[in-house]
């Protein structure tokens, strides 16, 4: 009997085996970052405390984000403003689909943290301007697939290294759309289109978009079928001031009412939640603030209720004081 020794190769030296090589490491794509919670790759939106919000620093690539806002205000517009500027800045092709060259000429700064800075804030963006470019599309929805094709055929002709956001402000408004986009065999279609396109450039593509409840609350059946169809859905709920719905100054200095929370933020749905155990969200109520150069979201707490004066004096003069207590 023959015993055959151990950790030996079967195959002689005409073996067909050979090692391979690494393959070569692709280039990181500018603006893209992984990660904290389990490494995915995530884009910033803008504004460092959304960032925050949606748990990875930032909003998972090949995902969607619908902003939602009552009331006659533009905040949800100031947010995706803040969403194209990130990405003039980091070299994203940006698609805006619905508007015109006139909306780019509002596009804000970069948004840094608090102390920073201005100068080299200033300078920062002077330079990243020259050198980045925007592809506007200016297709009308119409049947909402104008947009989305040529969303597509950039990001099949474009190389893997590009990332590519695709913005649409106010959805379905009358003063920007046609009025048969409403229907639901467009919208839903449209959406279905999107969904399928982010989920086939899973790292090339983002999407975020903005609906006005005031025009198509949420309790109709069409905007429930548009929140499944989004992957993180956020609702703007502006506090009914006028003094604090008016639009950020220009000024340079800050004041007291621009640090004044100026209205609520409903989480509905995180667009990575339970995937792979990443995002959460606290509980807490929070609230915006809109300044010049940022959109801050943080937590929000109502004052101590002031009740009368007069009865507060005549509760305080039944109760024994500092003098009358003797040790």
């Amino acid at each position: 009997m023959s015993f055959r020794k151990r950790n030996v190769a079967l195959s002689g030296p005409s073996s067909s085996y050979q090692k391979t090589e690494p393959e070569a490491s692709t280039n990181p794509i500018p603006g893209v970052r992984p990660s904290p919670l389990d490494g995915r790759l995530t884009t910033s939106m803008g504004a460092s405390s959304l960032d925050d919000l949606l748990g990875h620093s930032g909003l998972a690539l090949g995902n969607s984000l619908l902003i939602e806002e009552n009331g006659t205000t533009e905040f949800s517009t100031t947010l995706l403003r803040y969403f194209a500027a990130e990405g003039v800045v980091q070299g994203h092709k940006v698609h805006i689909v619905g508007v015109g060259e006139p909306w780019a000429r509002e596009l804000p700064g970069v948004s840094g943290t608090v102390g920073e800075d201005t100068a080299r804030l200033e300078s920062r963006t002077g330079a990243e301007k020259e050198r980045m470019k925007i592809a506007w599309r200016y297709e009308r929805l119409g049947d909402f697939g104008a947009g989305l094709a040529s969303a597509r055929d950039h990001l099949t002709t474009a190389p893997k290294s590009v990332l590519h956001r695709l913005l649409i402000p106010n959805l379905l408004s009358p003063a920007i759309y046609p009025h048969d986009s409403v229907t639901p065999k467009h919208i839903l279609q449209f959406l279905h289109a999107l969904r399928a396109l982010l989920r086939q450039y899973p790292t090339q593509f983002v999407a975020m978009m903005t609906l006005p409840l005031m025009l198509h609350p949420r309790s109709t059946g069409l905007v429930r079928w548009m929140e499944l169809l989004s992957d993180g859905v956020m609702e703007l709920s502006p506090f009914p001031h006028s003094d604090q719905n008016a639009p950020p100054t220009t000024s340079s200095a800050a004041t007291a009412q621009e640090e004044k929370p100026q209205g609520l933020v409903k989480v509905h749905r995180l667009p990575v939640f339970s995937e792979k155990g990443g995002g959460g969200l606290s509980g807490d109520d929070l609230a915006f603030t809109v300044s010049r150069r940022k959109f801050v979201i943080k937590p929000f707490n109502l004052p101590p209720v002031e009740g009368d004066t007069e009865a507060q004096r005549g509760e305080g003069e039944g109760k024994p004081t500092k003098v009358d207590i003797e040790f």
